[in-house]
């Protein structure tokens, strides 16, 4: 843990300390790189200072830079809970794990000082595994965010974090025990999509009508749409501390016929459904916005169900999505697709 291996130019804070012996490395906000340390596939293991207090220690791997990066981490003030270890995806500086869900774990840090967090990783799976006095859990992800591209290794803190005994190696894992990925086609989904350029959130706007200049975007192979791949936020890298950005989303729908459509979707945070360029519909599915707070935003198409009268011919779909951190995302699917086609 010594300064001169870190570059650290991305974080808020970061100190180099002794703490009961151990040299460690504090950071206090955004992500620490190695420095001359890279790697497509390997294996790293870092030990994370266990108080019990609300902060976040992340292991960060196949990064581009200090803004986009595969990272596995943990809730050290979530010990034994559902949501303990987590994947998350770092996009355009921008953490996204309200939309992925199920990548999370629920592990026991135990009561000693020190928790270890290790991530081996190949091609497109990863393995987090955190060890404690209390024993040992596994989190196998088999759809990574990003290719290999990416090849920079390090950490990053939400709020104070405290690291030590780094490790690294860059031998191949083998995950060949995790399976792939298997995504039934549905071909019922929306997978292509017209995206607006970003700007600051206020309100949506009273009628909306897609344009030709905006550019594509394609979902994800499961069918959401991580919009941070995207489009930048202007206001990011600060968590809740964001300001509200929005985007519009648009797909054409054409029907045979004038006929009533059901859509299933979700949108993160916050959406307004357009058909025609009149609002239909707004939801808020922001962290804590049903007044409960272990409401988490979590992130599934078949969260919610619109009505949508359609005309013969072309009908312009928009969703707006205003988004202040943790996951911008869209999914959309008509329940029945007779008669119809979406361009």
């Amino acid at each position: 843990m010594d300064a001169d291996k870190w570059d650290v130019s991305d974080t808020s804070v970061a100190e180099f300390e002794d703490i009961a012996g151990r040299s460690a490395l504090c950071i206090q906000g955004g992500a620490a790189l190695v420095e001359g340390m890279e790697t497509r596939d390997g294996v790293l293991s870092v030990d994370i200072l266990n108080t019990g207090t609300p902060h976040f220690g992340y292991l960060v791997f196949r990064a581009l830079d200090g803004e986009n990066s595969e990272e596995v981490y943990l809730r050290m003030h979530k010990s034994r809970q559902l949501d303990a270890l987590q994947y998350n995806p770092h996009l355009n500086d921008e953490p996204n794990w309200q939309l992925f869900g199920a990548a999370q774990a629920a592990a026991d840090f135990g009561s000693a000082d020190w928790v270890t967090l290790q991530v081996a990783f190949s091609e497109d799976k990863a393995k987090a595994t955190v060890v404690s006095e209390a024993g040992k859990t596994d989190l196998e992800l088999n759809d990574l965010a990003f290719d290999d591209s990416g090849t920079q290794v390090g950490l990053r803190a939400l709020q104070r974090a405290c690291f030590s005994n780094f490790q690294f190696s860059n031998r191949v894992p083998d995950l060949s025990e995790i399976a792939d990925p298997v995504y039934a086609e549905d071909p019922n989904a929306i997978t292509s999509w017209r995206l607006s350029p970003q700007s600051r959130f206020a309100a949506f706007a009273s009628q909306i009508h897609s344009s030709d200049d905006w550019i594509t975007a394609e979902t994800e192979p499961y069918g959401t749409l991580l919009i941070s791949r995207y489009v930048p936020k202007a206001s990011a890298g600060a968590f809740r501390m964001n300001e509200m950005d929005v985007v519009y989303a648009a797909a054409t729908i054409h029907a045979d016929q004038a006929r009533t459509i059901e859509l299933n979707f979700d949108v993160s945070d916050i959406g307004r459904v357009y058909l025609n360029g009149k609002p239909e519909a707004e939801l808020d599915n922001t962290i804590r916005a049903k007044g409960n707070a272990l409401f988490r935003g979590d992130f599934s198409v078949s969260t919610q169900s619109v009505f949508l009268d359609l005309e013969p011919g072309d009908n312009d779909l928009v969703f707006g999505i205003a988004e202040r951190t943790n996951g911008w995302g869209l999914s959309a699917r008509i329940v029945d697709m007779t008669g119809l086609s979406i361009k």
